[in-house]
C-alpha cells in the first residue's frame, strides 16, 4: 500500500519581480492546481545558522552543505520542489523545481556549462540539459526546473503562470506553506489517496496493533480520514525534525498506535528513518507529531528526497559558450569533489549495511541515492570518475531491487549487474518521490499481504550473497579509481577519502 511520506515536492511558479527568500506568500498563488506535494529549502536561513557559520556553509554551498546532504549553487538563497503524485502503477509522477538566485541568472552562461543551447519555449529562455531536465528563466533572478524534460510539461507550466490571483493548491498545502517556519519544509496532501479498504487490509496486517484486536477499528476509522504528512527541520547549533500527520479527526489516546503505524509503513516500504524510532509521538487534537534530533546520516537520507538538477555551479559565474567549448578543461577541484560525493553516498549506505537488522529498510534510500549520483553536476570532472559515478549508480539500483526481493545476477569476469525489469516478485514497490520504479504489482492487496511479506523477506534473505558481492565490486572500482586519481593529479588528491 503506498501509504505515508510519498513527499516529492511542489511547484513554485513566479509573477514578475524579485521574490525573497523568506516571503514563501508571494510564491503560494502562483502553485499550479494539480500539486500534491510540496518541499522548500531556506538555504539563504541555512547558511546564516549558527551550525552553517560554524561549518562554513556559505563558502562550499556549491559542493556541499548541511553536512553533505545537499548541494546548490552558493547564491541561491530559496529552493522549491514540488510534484503531481500518483499511486504506484497509476502513471507518471513530474516534478517541477525552483531556484531564487540572489543575482541575475545568464541563460548563455548556463547553457554552456550545461554543453547546451539557448532556446524559446511560450517567449521564456529554456535550455534543455543531458540530465534530463530543462531549465527555464521565469524571472531575472528565479530558474525554474522541469523533470523529465518534456517540453509539452514546461510549457503547460509556463502558460499558467500569471492567471491566478487566489491559491490553487489545496487547503492542506497552503496551510502547510503559510504556517511552517522551518528552515526545510516537507508535506504531501494524503486526502482521499488511499482506498479505505486498502487501509483496512493494511492495519489488520500490521504487527503494530500486535493482539490489540479492539483497537482496530477505531484506529481504522482514524486512518480512513487520513489528510496529510509534514516534516519540519529546523536547523540552529543543531538539528531538529518534527514529523506530523495529519487526520480529519481527533487522535485521542492512539498517538503511540499512530507513531508505530506511521514507522513500520515507512520501514514496509524501505524508507526507514532511524531518528524517528525514539522519538517522542505527542498528539494535538486531529494530529500526532514526532520529534527527535536528527543525525547527520538520517539528514542525508531525507535531504536525497528532494533531489533534483540543478545549475552545475552557480547560473552567475562568468563564462560563455565559446570559452567552454574552446576549453574542455578537467578541474582537479571539481573531480575530488564529484568522488568525495559519491564516496559520502556509498559510506551512509555501508552503515546500513552494517546494521543487519535495519538493511531490507532501505531500499528507498539505494534508489534515491543513486538518483542523487545521476544528477550530480559533472561540469569539468574527469570522464574516468564520471564513468566510476554511473557505475555506482547503476550497483545501487540493482541493489535497491534486490532488496525487494529482485533476483539479482553478478558476473564477476564482466565487472557486471544484471537483474530483470520483467520479474514480477508479486508485491508492491513504492515509487516514492517520483523515483526509481517496477512495473504495477499484480497480487490482491485485500487478501494476502502477509503471505506477500513471508515471501519478501525470504526473496530478500535469499538475495545477501549477491548484494555482499555487489558491495565487493564497488569497493574494487572505488579503490581502483581512486588510486588512478592520485597517480594523475597528486597523492592529496580527494584528501578526505579514506
Amino acid at each position: 500500500m503506498t501509504i505515508f511520506l510519498r513527499l516529492t515536492f511542489v511547484a513554485a511558479i513566479l509573477a514578475p519581480g524579485v521574490v525573497r527568500a523568506d516571503d514563501l506568500s508571494t510564491l503560494i498563488r502562483w502553485l499550479p492546481d494539480d500539486i500534491n506535494a510540496v518541499a522548500v529549502v531556506r538555504a539563504a536561513d541555512l547558511l546564516d545558522s549558527a551550525r552553517g557559520q560554524a561549518e562554513g556553509w556559505a563558502k562550499r554551498a556549491d559542493a556541499a552543505f548541511l553536512a553533505g546532504a545537499m548541494s546548490l549553487p552558493s547564491d541561491v538563497t530559496l529552493y522549491v520542489r514540488g510534484a503531481r503524485l500518483q499511486p504506484a502503477g497509476a502513471g507518471r509522477n513530474s516534478s517541477v523545481a525552483l531556484l531564487d538566485f540572489s543575482r541575475n541568472v545568464e541563460m548563455e552562461r548556463l547553457a554552456a556549462r550545461e554543453k547546451s543551447s539557448v532556446e524559446t519555449v511560450l517567449g521564456k529562455p529554456a535550455v534543455r540539459s543531458p540530465r534530463n531536465c530543462y531549465f527555464a528563466l521565469i524571472d531575472p533572478q528565479v530558474l525554474g526546473v522541469v523533470s523529465p524534460a518534456y517540453r509539452q510539461e514546461l510549457a503547460w507550466w509556463l502558460k499558467r503562470i500569471g492567471q491566478e490571483d487566489e491559491p490553487l493548491v489545496s487547503g492542506y498545502l497552503t496551510d502547510v506553506l503559510n504556517q511552517s517556519k522551518g528552515s526545510i519544509v516537507m508535506a504531501i496532501d494524503l486526502a482521499d489517496m488511499f482506498e479505505p479498504d486498502q487501509i483496512r487490509q493494511f492495519l489488520g496486517a500490521s504487527p503494530a496493533l500486535g493482539a490489540d484486536a479492539g483497537a482496530l477499528p477505531r484506529v481504522t476509522e482514524l486512518f480512513v480520514t487520513l489528510q496529510g504528512l509534514q516534516l519540519d527541520v529546523t536547523v540552529t547549533d543543531r538539528t531538529q525534525a518534527v514529523l506530523t500527520i495529519q487526520f480529519a479527526r481527533e487522535v485521542g489516546d492512539d498517538s503511540a498506535r499512530v507513531k508505530s503505524i506511521l514507522l513500520e509503513a515507512l520501514a514496509d516500504r524501505g524508507a526507514a528513518v532511524d531518528a524517528f524510532e525514539s522519538g517522542e509521538a505527542s498528539a494535538f487534537g486531529k494530529s500526532v507529531q514526532i520529534s527527535a534530533p536528527l543525525g547527520d546520516e538520517d539528514l542525508r537520507r531525507i535531504m536525497s528526497l528532494i533531489t533534483s538538477p540543478h545549475p552545475s555551479t552557480s547560473a552567475t559565474e562568468d563564462i560563455t559558450r565559446e570559452v567552454a567549448e574552446a576549453n574542455p578543461r578537467i578541474s582537479p577541484e571539481a573531480t575530488s569533489r564529484y568522488f568525495l560525493a559519491v564516496d559520502q553516498v556509498l559510506q551512509d549506505l555501508q552503515k546500513a549495511n552494517r546494521r543487519a537488522k535495519d538493511y531490507a529498510r532501505t531500499a528507498t534510500w539505494h534508489d534515491n541515492f543513486a538518483a542523487k549520483i545521476e544528477q550530480m553536476p559533472t561540469v569539468a570532472v574527469d570522464p574516468d570518475v564520471v564513468a566510476y559515478g554511473e557505475s555506482a549508480s547503476k550497483r545501487l539500483r540493482a541493489l535497491a531491487a534486490s532488496l525487494r526481493g529482485v533476483a539479482i545476477d553478478i558476473n564477476q569476469l564482466q565487472n557486471a549487474v544484471t537483474y530483470s525489469y520483467s520479474v514480477d516478485p508479486g508485491w508492491e514497490h513504492v515509487d516514492w518521490w517520483g523515483g526509481y520504479g517496477y512495473r504495477a504489482p499484480s497480487f490482491n492487496y485485500t487478501s494476502n499481504l502477509a503471505d506477500v511479506r513471508e515471501q519478501q523477506a525470504q526473496s530478500i534473505a535469499a538475495g545477501a550473497k549477491d548484494r555482499d558481492a555487489v558491495w565487493v565490486l564497488l569497493s574494487d572500482d572505488r579503490t581502483k579509481t581512486l588510486d588512478a586519481m592520485r597517480t594523475r593529479y597528486g597523492a592529496d588528491f580527494a584528501a578526505k577519502a579514506k
